[in-house]
């Protein structure tokens, strides 16, 4: 995804474009979706108001909802924000008319302790209850088990907590990295796909970012992704990049 960047307050929040993130239809599970999908759809759709909570391991697929949500909230006309906080910057200042509708917070684990942070959090969380923003948060803890500084947040977080997601199943990661590619104009090859699987990161959001890589580079759109290509295009440095921060 290759977001677009505003400044709110004294930390940067990023505004994705249309067409360039992961989206529902793309999110796989070994049955059928989960409430918690469900309930990403509805606040991404509009159909829902206020706000919830997802929470899982890595590799559930926490950051795939996020950001199908905001994508589908801009396919619509909306604009749609993603925060990734980080206590070693001050947080966005909300207040007044907010310049987006939608609003997807990683990381509610590196959020919870940091007085600033989370009063941050709560103003949003307060204006997805007035009706004034739809909310999604994410966090690989339930907020129950977080230390929280302000006891109204933790409540208001604690009530709105959708089932755990459970990690995506490794037989399904071939699937979901071709649709990926798909999403980003590219066609993967079947055996370029298990190549990745056997030489790259052992983790699903990582992976994904390096399709995402893929896709930012020149040459790549429009074109079948085969493992001579990735060889030569990928291979040196890029495939042992850690997962970046919310790539779960």
């Amino acid at each position: 995804m290759n977001p677009s960047v505003t400044e709110t307050g004294r930390q940067l929040l990023l505004f994705p474009q249309p067409g360039d993130g992961p989206s529902f239809a793309s999110f796989r599970t070994d049955g059928p979706p989960p409430l918690a999908v469900e309930t990403c759809r509805a606040l991404a759709l509009g159909t829902r108001a206020g706000y919830g909570v997802l929470y899982g391991p890595p590799g559930c697929g926490k950051s795939h909802l996020l950001r199908a949500a905001c994508e589908t909230w801009t396919e619509r006309g909306g604009q749609a924000a993603l925060w990734i906080p980080d206590p070693r910057s001050a947080p966005p200042a909300p207040g007044g008319q907010l310049p987006f509708g939608f609003l997807g917070i990683e990381s509610l684990d590196e959020l919870a302790g940091h007085a600033e942070l989370e009063r941050s959090c709560f103003a949003f969380v307060l204006a997805a209850q007035q009706g004034r923003l739809r909310l999604l948060l994410a966090g690989r803890s339930p907020p129950v088990a977080l230390a929280w500084k302000f006891p109204d947040l933790a409540s208001r977080l604690i009530a709105m907590t959708l089932p755990a997601l459970l990690p995506v199943a490794e037989i399904l990661w071939p699937e979901i990295l071709k649709s990926r590619c798909e999403e980003r104009g590219m066609k993967l090859d079947t055996a370029a796909a298990r190549w990745l699987l056997r030489h790259g990161p052992r983790r699903l959001g990582a992976l994904l970012a390096l399709v995402d890589e893929l896709a930012d580079r020149g040459g790549a759109v429009g074109r079948k992704i085969t493992i001579p290509w990735i060889r030569q295009r990928v291979l040196q440095g890029s495939l042992n990049h850690p997962a970046s921060p919310g790539s779960e």
